[in-house]
């Protein structure tokens, strides 16, 4: 689970279980690529070749080449995430911002009680998230 948010407030991160903490970075905060890269790709590889000829008469020969060649190799890199900074506008009484555990998003993208009661809207939020639900990418 990668999740960060930011605006005017600082910025935050989501731990595993759901409460938003401020974001110091870190190993704990931070994605791991390492695990999820291959190190060494896997890879087959399938060649035959083979050629003939043969004399039809004194003066006549045919010839023939054939080749067959499968190759396959396998990239895995990390999720794919989207890297939002400062990338979104948020209205301030929006109530899927309002009521999380840990620091408040209203504190954290600079929504003042005033700003949530006449639903104000605040520019340049930060929200990135890595798809970790949806595994690796392969090619």
């Amino acid at each position: 689970n990668f999740r960060l948010f930011g605006g005017p407030g600082g910025f935050a991160f989501q731990e595993e279980n759901g409460n938003i903490i401020s974001y110091a970075g870190g190993p704990t905060q931070t994605y791991n690529f390492g695990a999820t890269n291959f190190f060494q790709r896997p890879s087959e590889r399938y060649h035959f070749y083979a050629k003939g000829d043969y004399e039809l008469a004194d003066d006549l020969e045919a010839y023939a080449d054939f080749s067959y060649i499968n190759n396959t190799s396998d990239a895995q890199i990390a999720p794919s995430a989207s890297f939002g900074i400062g990338a979104y506008d948020i209205n301030c009484g929006n109530p899927f911002i309002q009521g999380n555990s840990g620091i408040a998003f209203t504190d954290i993208f600079g929504c003042s009680a005033d700003d949530i009661a006449n639903d104000v809207i605040v520019s340049g939020i930060t929200a990135s998230h890595r798809n970790v639900e949806g595994g690796s990418r392969n090619s």
